[in-house]
């Protein structure tokens, strides 16, 4: 174990990735020894947001704010975030006094007046507001617009959107995208944007039927040339097979021995029959590695830019870096973290110059 451990602590490109590493660890692997809000301060200081740290160490140091949540976007991960919040705080003895709700919000299932976003900022100018959407611009611009100050905004999770694309993946003239766990093709739209659409393809992946006909939707409410783009409805696994799948709708449906569904699954190699991928992104709710399994070749052969999610399962951390290093020992690798709450993290992988085509 201390052998991997060096292994990848060695591949690491940046300060900031080393620290997160070790913070990581300690939050994740050895998670038993540490209390909640210990593990979320280890995480803090590599986000960039007002966030559920800086509400609890003030609220914890004897400052008593009335606080309001606002639940989700009719999202589930994010109403599951709301209900995560009130316990989380609930344990530090602080209480939430109000759910704020809108057209585009559900209510947490808790017994806490609901008061409009129209109503809140007229009687409440002076509550702290929670919420638990990205904090990103689209966000921070509806509730400043409605009349919320800034200061009394705090979010549960980091920024998301293109969260994939960081400053170390610089596209290239022609890029070919996998998009494995594709949600709602969102990624893909930010992935388009962010290589001013000179792309040669993208290949999509979603085995959840729900979430295809989103893909479908968003991919018909952009100019993309559909072409190029390739929807799969499968999931991304190491062969091809028929897997139990629990299907939900949302970015929480997930391969599992417990689901009730039965989804095809395919290998990343297999689909693309040998064809080059550029850059390769992954977020398939603990199936990573099997995903990585069945991108082996390609990686090999083309060493594509990587993105792959790193929380879904405690080993992720150590794992999935060391069998991607095994295959090209010459990634660069770089983690961020996304949330204050141990998720949204990244393993983002390069090679110097550009992918093999």
């Amino acid at each position: 174990m201390f052998s991997t451990l060096q292994t990848v602590y060695t591949a690491l490109a940046d300060a900031q990735s080393c620290d997160l590493f070790w913070s990581l660890y300690r939050t994740r692997v050895e998670r038993s020894l540490l209390p909640f809000y210990d593990q979320l301060l280890q995480l803090d200081r590599h986000v960039k947001a007002p966030n559920l740290v800086t509400l609890i160490r003030d609220n914890r140091d004897g400052q008593k704010d009335e606080i309001a949540i606002y639940g989700n976007s009719r999202e589930q991960v994010y109403y599951e975030c709301a209900e995560k919040i009130v316990d989380i705080l609930a344990a530090y003895d602080i209480r939430v006094s109000y759910n704020c709700v809108d057209d585009e919000a559900l209510p947490v299932e808790r017994e806490l007046p609901k008061v409009t976003l129209e109503e809140f900022v007229a009687g409440h100018p002076e509550t702290k507001l929670i919420v638990c959407q990205p904090f990103n611009a689209f966000w921070r611009a509806k509730f400043e617009e409605a009349g919320v100050p800034p200061e009394n905004l705090y979010f549960f999770r980091g920024a998301r959107g293109a969260q994939y694309f960081e400053p170390m993946m610089k596209p290239g003239a022609h890029e070919v995208f996998v998009d494995a766990g594709c949600l709602n093709f969102g990624s893909s739209v930010d992935f388009a944007a962010w290589c001013k659409t000179r792309f040669d393809a993208i290949y999509a992946f979603e085995p959840d039927a729900t979430n295809m006909q989103k893909c479908k939707e968003t991919l018909d409410g952009t100019a993309l040339d559909q072409s190029r783009v390739h929807l799969i409805p499968k999931g991304v696994w190491s062969e091809d097979a028929v897997l139990r799948f629990a299907e939900e709708g949302t970015g929480r449906s997930k391969l599992t021995e417990d689901g009730e569904q039965s989804v095809e699954v395919t290998s990343i190699d297999s689909a693309l029959q040998g064809g080059p991928a550029t850059f390769i992104k992954m977020d398939v709710e603990g199936a990573e590695l099997e995903a990585l399994k069945g991108a082996a070749a390609t990686i090999q052969k083309y060493r594509p830019k990587l993105a792959v999610s790193l929380y879904h399962r405690p080993v992720d951390l150590v794992e999935l870096p060391a069998y991607i290093l095994g295959l090209v020992p010459d990634y660069k690798l770089y983690i961020r973290q996304h949330a204050t709450y141990p998720v949204e993290t990244i393993l983002y992988c390069v090679c110097d110059g550009p992918a093999a085509l």
